[in-house]
């Protein structure tokens, strides 16, 4: 008999909720703001259950406001919580250690899920229907933390999350082969117009 897959809300699963850096905490890059020039990821560096570590933002903050603050770890499922579209990805290790937008929320998980699977899910239609339906606001679309962890969310079977969790990881790997194959052949194009040009 087919097991069936347990629909359980979020907050369940969480061990740890971590809330991104408000904009009072950093100031705009200009010569006369004083502090350290750190990377920092914002909702644009959401892409396909990834952070796209080529377009995070670099902002200037001082350590004296950022000690303390919480910051990304790796596995941690990010979600946008502000924008016009909500997405969510895992924290790789390239990222870990980092600073994040208020804009989002990072979620440690428990051991019982497999934070892909859950990013997955959230960036599927159906868990689209699910952030939308809970979403508020006219212009900017905005997301409490307690309408996100009210979200009933599938856990799979072990050995099946581990395969879908590997699958991710490949298919998250080809395409930013492609990214890059795509990139490089643009860039040949650019340089044998200019070549042509003189």
């Amino acid at each position: 008999m087919e097991e069936k897959i347990k629909m359980i809300p979020l907050e369940n699963l969480v061990n740890n909720l971590k809330t991104g850096l408000s904009f009072s905490y950093y100031a705009k890059k200009d010569e006369s703001t004083e502090g350290e020039e750190v990377p920092f990821i914002n909702t644009k560096s959401i892409k396909r259950g990834t952070v796209d570590f080529q377009s995070l933002d670099t902002i200037k903050v001082e350590e004296t406001k950022i000690r303390g603050k919480e910051k990304v770890s790796t596995n941690d499922l990010l979600i946008t919580i502000r924008g016009s579209t909500f997405k969510a990805a895992v924290a790789g290790s390239n990222i870990n250690g980092l600073l994040f937008s208020s804009n989002l929320i990072a979620l440690e998980l428990n051991k019982e899920v497999a934070p892909e699977v859950i990013a997955a899910y959230l960036n599927s239609p159906r868990g689209q229907i699910e952030l939308e339906s809970r979403s508020g606001g006219l212009t900017i679309k905005g997301l409490s933390t307690k309408k996100i962890l009210e979200i009933s969310v599938p856990v799979l079977p072990k050995e099946i999350q581990q395969r879908f969790a590997s699958y991710i990881t490949f298919a998250n790997e080809q395409n930013n082969i492609l990214k890059e194959m795509i990139s490089l052949r643009e860039q040949t194009t650019d340089a044998i117009l200019e070549n042509m040009l003189g």
